[in-house]
């Protein structure tokens, strides 16, 4: 993409470098896939509408989301304050797209399980299915305009294997 889009140069050794991460993740999402049993197929629904309200008073959670918004504004403010010659920035712009995959990756999995249990009436009943539904959407997008904007400002020989790397 990089190559065409951008028109940058690719190397023999980038090339490999390219192909041994498109392998590892694909061998790593085989992987993940068959050593997680029953994939969400028997959680209860009351559990995850109670997951949905209880969940801000959970400590661990809320320290999870202090950090995660405080290193959301930290790169919020490199990203558009700091001048691109600095050195903060092309770290900033990945751990952002990171931030960003994490939250969508943490809630897609809350949207999934609901979606799973779409024929039981609870689950439409409750206002926040359609909270979920409507926020996951909205990181969706936020998430792929930020990796967009991380490929035209940086190198893709930079930022991509950097964004898998803030991401995982």
């Amino acid at each position: 993409l990089s190559f065409a889009v951008l028109y940058e140069r690719f190397t023999r050794r980038d090339i490999t470098a390219s192909m041994v991460c498109m392998f590892g993740g694909t061998v790593m999402n085989t992987a993940m896939s068959q050593t997680i049993p029953g994939h969400l197929e028997d959680f209860p629904v009351d559990q995850v509408i109670a997951l949905s309200d209880d969940i801000f008073r959970n400590p661990g959670f809320a320290a999870y989301i202090v950090t995660w918004v405080v290193l959301f504004v930290i790169c919020f403010y490199v990203i558009s304050v700091v001048p691109s010659q600095n050195m903060a920035k092309p770290f900033a712009v990945p751990l952002m797209v990171g931030l960003l995959r994490a939250l969508f990756h943490f809630m897609s999995k809350i949207m999934v399980t609901i979606l799973m249990r779409s024929k039981d009436p609870e689950v439409w009943n409750d206002p926040n299915t359609a909270k979920v539904i409507v926020f996951t959407s909205i990181l969706y997008v936020l998430t792929v305009y930020a990796m967009s904007e991380g490929n035209l400002q940086l190198s893709a020989r930079f930022f991509v294997p950097a964004m898998f790397v803030a991401s995982q």
